[in-house]
């Protein structure tokens, strides 16, 4: 069992609460050096299905996280892959 396995749930849950901003910040660094943030909310699928078809979004799906080849073999990043907590989605209008 994973170290977090175990509270996962509650975890996921105390984000919810009312007074929190955001679950996480992540800072990203892309191939190039240039580096971007993103705050990463819980929402359920549904919720985002939701919003994506409100917004005129006729086509959407869910789409794994992948890794560039040069970094597999890190155990950082094959830790985080074998659970990663950022889902990525594709959409057409």
């Amino acid at each position: 069992m994973r170290a977090y396995d175990s509270i996962a749930e509650e975890y996921r849950d105390s984000k919810q609460l009312p007074f929190r901003d955001h679950l996480e910040r992540y800072t990203l660094t892309n191939a190039d050096g240039r580096r971007f943030l993103f705050d990463n909310f819980y929402l359920t699928p549904e919720t985002c299905e939701v919003a994506l078809h409100k917004a005129g979004f006729k086509g959407f799906g869910w789409v794994d996280v992948r890794l560039h080849p040069s970094q597999k073999g890190n155990p950082f990043r094959d830790d985080f892959l074998s659970n990663p907590p950022i889902p990525a989605l594709t959409a057409t209008r």
